[in-house]
C-alpha cells in the first residue's frame, strides 16, 4: 500500500487488489511511526508487530481496528528529503523479516518516489506557463522575511518560450572517473534553466518545452550550449564527452542559428551518445538508427540505466553499445543475488564485444568496491564531484574510454538473406518445419530472462484469435515482442508491436522467428518457395541458427521493417562520416547509413 501524509490524515493513494482504500487518523497510524522514527530511506521491517513495544499499542494491531502481524514500511522521501509517507506491506500473519526483503522494498520505495516526483514536475511545469507576469507592487514573502523585489519576482516567472528565445541554458558537467588510477578520463554534460527559477530544474524545464510544443527547439539548443562550452574549455582532445540522447524526440531539423555551433564542435569533440533503455520502449528502430549515427558523425554509443530494470539487458546485443552504464541501484540497495545475476549478463557482454562497464551514483569507497566486483572499470557519482562548471585545466587520460563496437549498420538486406548468406539454406514443407517456431515460442513464454522476439508470419490468416493469445503471453514474459505479416492489425504498445507489412517489404515471401536474451539466441528465417496447394505441404528453404552473431544481425536487418523513413542528422545535417579530431584516440569508422533524428535529452536523470 502506498500511503501519502495529508495533514492530520494518512491518505493511500494505491494498494493490492481487494484492499478498501480510505483515509485514517495519522496518529493512529503504523505508517506514522516509521516517518518520525526515520533518519533516511531504509526500511523497517517487524516480523510480529505485537512484539515491538512502539507499535503494539496500536488500535491497527491490538484488534481496535484489525490484527496486524507482520508490518514492513519504507519511507517514502521526497527531493528535498522530507518524508512524503511510505510504501508499506502488512499481513494478519507472522512472517520471516530478511535482509532480501528490506531491500526490495527499499528499491520498490525508490521506484514510487520517482513516479511522485515526475507527476510533481508536471504539476510545476504546468504552474510555471501559467504564471501571470509580475506585479509592479513587491510580493510578500510566505516566511515573513522582507518582500521580493520586482526584479527577482520577474526573474521567478520567466516562460519557456523567453528561455529558448534568449538562449538562458546553463550546462554543468559532471566527472566519469578510471576507478584503478583515479584519473579523469570524460564528463557527461546536464543541462540546467535560469537560476533561481522553476525553469532550474530539468524535470521543469523539459516538461515546460513539452507543454509548449518546443521540446525540439530546447534540445537542439541544450546540445549547440554543451558543444560550444566544451570546445571553448581547450580541455585534451581524449576526454569522452556524454551527451544524453532521447531517440524519441521531436523530429524537427536544427534551427539555422545552430548549425555553425554544432559544425565546429563537430570537429574537435570526441562524443558519446548516451541512450537511455526505458525511455525508448516501443521505438527499439529509432534506438538503432540513433546509435548507427552517432558512430557516423560522433564517436560511441553508451547505454543507461542498465539493470534498473532486467528487460534492459535484452536490448545490449542489438545496440551494441561501446560503454554500459550501470544503474545506481545496483551499488546502492539491490538484493545481491539480483545484482549478481545483472552484471553476470553484462559481464559476458563485454567480455564478448570489448565493451567497457562504468558504474553510476557511487558515493561511498564501499559502493566503489562494490562497481569493481561487479566489473566496472570507469565510475561516475558524488563520490568523484557533482555537477559542475568545466575545470580550467584536465590532465590528458591515460585510460582513454575504447569505443570498439562497429555493428553493420541497418539497411545490409533481409533476415533470410543475411542468414542464408551464412548458412547454406534446406528445403522442406512448412508441416516439417512448424515444430522449430513452436519451440522458440515455448522458450519465449517459459525462459526466466526477459529477451526480444521478433516474428513475420507473411499474412494475417497465419495469426488467428489463438495465435494472438498466445504472442501476448509471449509479450507479457519480454522486453520486446513483435509480429509483422500482411494485413495483421495495428498494435503499438511499449514492448508489445504488430504492424502490416509495408508495400516493398523485403521479408513478405518470409516465414521468421528470432529470439533473443541474455542467454539464448536463435533465428529460424525461411523464405517460401511459391508452391501451390495445402498450406501443411507448402515448401521453404529455410535457415535455423543458434549462432548469436546471426541472430542479432537476423534481429537489426528484422527491426528495420519498422523503418520511420530518412531524418536529420545528429549534428544538424544528414550527412555521414566522422570528421577525427586531431590527437584523439580513433573510434569508430564511417558507415553510410540513413541519418535519424533523434532529439537530445541533456538533462540528466536523478541527479541530486
Amino acid at each position: 500500500m502506498i500511503n501519502i501524509l495529508d495533514g492530520s490524515r494518512l491518505v493511500p493513494i494505491a494498494a493490492s487488489p481487494g484492499v478498501v482504500l480510505g483515509p485514517s487518523v495519522r496518529s493512529f497510524s503504523l505508517c506514522t511511526w516509521v516517518v518520525q522514527s526515520a533518519s533516511g530511506p531504509g526500511a523497517f521491517i517487524c516480523s510480529d508487530a505485537t512484539e515491538e513495544a512502539a507499535l503494539a499499542t496500536s488500535p491497527w494491531v491490538t484488534g481496535a481496528i484489525d490484527r496486524v502481524r507482520f508490518y514492513a514500511a519504507a519511507p517514502l522521501m521526497g527531493r528535498e528529503g522530507v518524508a512524503l509517507g511510505t510504501l508499506c506491506v502488512w499481513s494478519r500473519s507472522t512472517a520471516e523479516a530478511s535482509a532480501m526483503r528490506q531491500s526490495m522494498l527499499e528499491h520498490l520505495a525508490d521506484r514510487v518516489v520517482d513516479k511522485l516526483d515526475q507527476r510533481r514536475s508536471r504539476t510545476d511545469a504546468l504552474a510555471a506557463l501559467s504564471s501571470p507576469p509580475a506585479a509592479a507592487a513587491p510580493i510578500a514573502h510566505r516566511t515573513g522575511e522582507p518582500p521580493e523585489s520586482v526584479t527577482a519576482a520577474a526573474a521567478r516567472s520567466v516562460t519557456i518560450d523567453a528561455v529558448i528565445r534568449d538562449g538562458a541554458i546553463r550546462t554543468l558537467f559532471q566527472p566519469i572517473v578510471h576507478l584503478q588510477s583515479q584519473e579523469v578520463v570524460g564528463f557527461e554534460a546536464l543541462s540546467r534553466g535560469p537560476a533561481d527559477t522553476p525553469m532550474e530544474a530539468p524535470a521543469v524545464l523539459i516538461e515546460a518545452a513539452r507543454v509548449a510544443g518546443r521540446l525540439g527547439e530546447l534540445d537542439w539548443l541544450c546540445r549547440a550550449h554543451a558543444m560550444e562550452a566544451v570546445a571553448a574549455s581547450g580541455l585534451h582532445p581524449s576526454l569522452s564527452w556524454f551527451i544524453n540522447v532521447e531517440p524519441a524526440g521531436l523530429e524537427i531539423a536544427c534551427p539555422a542559428y545552430l548549425v555553425s555551433s554544432l559544425a565546429q564542435a563537430r570537429t574537435d569533440l570526441r562524443v558519446v551518445l548516451e541512450v537511455v533503455e526505458r525511455d525508448v520502449e516501443g521505438q527499439v528502430t529509432k534506438l538503432l538508427h540513433a546509435a548507427d549515427q552517432a558512430r557516423n558523425d560522433a564517436w560511441g554509443v553508451a547505454l543507461d540505466d542498465v539493470g534498473g530494470e532486467e528487460s534492459s539487458l535484452a536490448l545490449l546485443p542489438f545496440l551494441q553499445p561501446d560503454v554500459v552504464k550501470l544503474d545506481m541501484s545496483l551499488v546502492r540497495d539491490v538484493d545481491r543475488r539480483t545484482a549478481a545475476r545483472i552484471t553476470a549478463a553484462v559481464r559476458a557482454y563485454a567480455e564478448r564485444r570489448g565493451a567497457v562497464v562504468l558504474a553510476e551514483g557511487i558515493e561511498t569507497e564501499e559502493q566503489e568496491r562494490l562497481a569493481r566486483a561487479f566489473g566496472a572499470t570507469y565510475g561516475q557519482g558524488y563520490r568523484y564531484g557533482a555537477a559542475a562548471p568545466l575545470p580550467a585545466m584536465v590532465p590528458a587520460p591515460r585510460e582513454v574510454i575504447p569505443l570498439r563496437q562497429r555493428p553493420e549498420p541497418l539497411g545490409g538486406g533481409s533476415p533470410f538473406e543475411i542468414l542464408s548468406g551464412a548458412r547454406k539454406p534446406e528445403r522442406a514443407a512448412k508441416q516439417d518445419l512448424r515444430h522449430i517456431t513452436t519451440h522458440l515460442e515455448d522458450h519465449a513464454i517459459d525462459a526466466h530472462e526477459a529477451g526480444v522476439v521478433l516474428a513475420a508470419l507473411q499474412h494475417a490468416r497465419f495469426f488467428d484469435a489463438a495465435e494472438q493469445e498466445r504472442y501476448r503471453r509471449i509479450a507479457e514474459r519480454n522486453a520486446l515482442t513483435v509480429v509483422l505479416g500482411q494485413d495483421v492489425g495495428e498494435v503499438a504498445e511499449p514492448r508489445y508491436r504488430t504492424a502490416s507489412l509495408l508495400p516493398g517489404s523485403l521479408v513478405q515471401r518470409d516465414w521468421l522467428m528470432i529470439v533473443l536474451t541474455p542467454y539464448f539466441a536463435a533465428a529460424f528465417a525461411a523464405r517460401d518457395c511459391g508452391d501451390q496447394g495445402p498450406d501443411c505441404e507448402r515448401r521453404f528453404d529455410y535457415v535455423y541458427t543458434h549462432d548469436p552473431d546471426l541472430v542479432i544481425a537476423a534481429g537489426r536487418a528484422f527491426l528495420q521493417e519498422l523503418e520511420d523513413g530518412p531524418v536529420q542528422g545528429w549534428f544538424g545535417d544528414s550527412s555521414g562520416g566522422v570528421l577525427a579530431p586531431v590527437g584523439t584516440v580513433a573510434a569508430v569508422s564511417p558507415h553510410t547509413a540513413p541519418a535519424p533524428r533523434p532529439a537530445l535529452r541533456a538533462f540528466g536523470r536523478r541527479h541530486r
